[in-house]
């Protein structure tokens, strides 16, 4: 049975990306979860992860989304909103999986395995990185922008930390530090590997060897059996 917070982590996580796709458009109509909606704010991340928020114009997400600006400007009134909302869907649906996948059966450790192979893992690692690493930078600006950061932080913290918590409470894991520092050091390490991402010259065998190594790393931080 998924522990209630990681529960409660994954429909907070779920909430961030459905705030963006349910939000109203321009004209005054209710928001509407549609693949249309959904597609023009993955366009527009696509297109933040290669030229910044600031640099974002309406014209680029249009052709990457293969639309009239006309048709964007239905959904979104201006550059900035777009941008806010681009930012909060692509995150917040990726905190959901990170937490749906903590919540598994299995032991303590083969979650929190799962969760680390889910986001130092993948071919489009390098992608989901610069979209990370551009609303932090972002955020750092803006104070909307900085709220959503903080709430996708918080979403990939809480079944991270659960996660260790019934570890410790079972017996399973005696950690070298607390719980509350342990989950502070993996997720350090997840945003390490997702910088390191973006400047390697040969990606899969680097993120393959750094994925290891974090695994090997937080095994002994939390301090989990070798045969598990």
């Amino acid at each position: 049975m998924p522990e209630r917070m990681s529960i409660v982590c994954y429909y907070e996580a779920r909430f961030l990306c459905e705030d963006a796709v349910m939000a109203q458009s321009v004209a005054g109509e209710p928001g509407e979860s549609n693949p249309r909606r959904e597609a023009l704010l993955a366009a527009a991340a696509s297109v933040m992860s290669r030229t910044g928020f600031d640099r974002m114009r309406l014209r680029d997400v249009a052709a990457e989304a293969g639309v009239s600006i006309g048709l964007l400007q239905h959904y979104f009134e201006t550059r900035e909103q777009l941008g806010r909302q681009a930012f909060a869907f692509v995150c917040g649906e990726r905190a959901a999986r990170f937490a749906e996948i903590s919540a598994g059966a299995g032991s303590a450790w083969s979650r929190i395995e799962r969760c680390l192979r889910y986001a130092m893992g993948g071919s489009d690692l390098g992608a989901r990185s610069r979209v990370w690493i551009e609303l932090c930078a972002a955020g750092s600006r803006d104070l909307e922008l900085h709220g959503h950061a903080a709430r996708v932080q918080a979403a990939w913290r809480a079944p991270l930390l659960a996660a260790l918590e019934s570890g410790v409470a079972s017996g399973e894991f005696r950690p070298l530090v607390s719980a509350e520092s342990a989950t502070d050091a993996i997720l350090a390490l997840i945003d390490g590997a997702e910088l390191q991402a973006l400047f390697e010259d040969a990606p899969d065998a680097s993120q393959s060897r750094v994925l290891e190594t974090a695994i090997a790393v937080v095994r002994i931080l939390v301090g989990a059996p070798e045969n598990d």
